[in-house]
């Protein structure tokens, strides 16, 4: 019982030292990196790794984004520019960022919608564990100013259409579906 009210308090300050780093003011974003222990999932990243996003580019980064809708967790898995991912992905869908995994030298981006820490921890604790490696991804870094456009003094103009390509697992009652892809 006591193992287990400590490991969550590791988990929630290891979150919370995450999101801090993140916030730093370097020029990169620095994510934390986490460990897949569920055996399922560690299948499903490796197979996602190896088998889908096989090309090797220094312009596109892939992704997991865990997925909270009613009582359905989906875990939908992308290849995305990198330079999109950040202002047409993650602000647009309003997701926040949890970390990387790293798999044979590679990074996959954790994203969630899942905005309360300790529901974050509930669904994450199962699945993976934070690591003590911290890495930094440039590209993940903000402009100093999000809403302002300089050349046209008001609001920037936002693309609102942008979807890539998806791979999306369902997990329910602790089992992983088939994969559905969609754009």
């Amino acid at each position: 019982m006591i193992a287990k009210v400590c490991s969550k308090s590791l988990f929630v300050l290891a979150i919370s030292f995450a999101l801090m780093t993140a916030c730093s003011s370097h020029n990169g974003r620095r994510l934390e990196c986490f460990e897949v222990t569920n055996r399922q999932l560690k299948a499903i990243v490796n197979t996602m790794m190896q088998q889908v996003f096989t090309e090797n580019t220094k312009d596109k980064v892939a992704v997991l984004d865990i997925v909270q809708e009613d009582s359905t967790t989906k875990f939908v898995f992308s290849f995305q520019n990198k330079h999109r991912l950040r202002e047409k992905y993650i602000a647009y869908k309003g997701r926040r960022i949890v970390g990387y995994i790293s798999q044979n030298n590679r990074d996959l981006i954790v994203l969630t919608n899942i905005h309360i820490i300790t529901k974050l921890q509930e669904t994450l604790e199962p699945l993976m564990e934070p690591t003590d490696k911290i890495k930094d991804f440039d590209f993940l870094s903000t402009d100093n100013q999000l809403y302002y456009d300089a050349e046209t003094k008001g609001w920037k103009s936002f693309e609102t259409i942008y979807e890539p390509f998806l791979v999306e697992y369902q997990l329910k009652d602790g089992h992983f579906s088939q994969p559905t892809m969609k754009r």
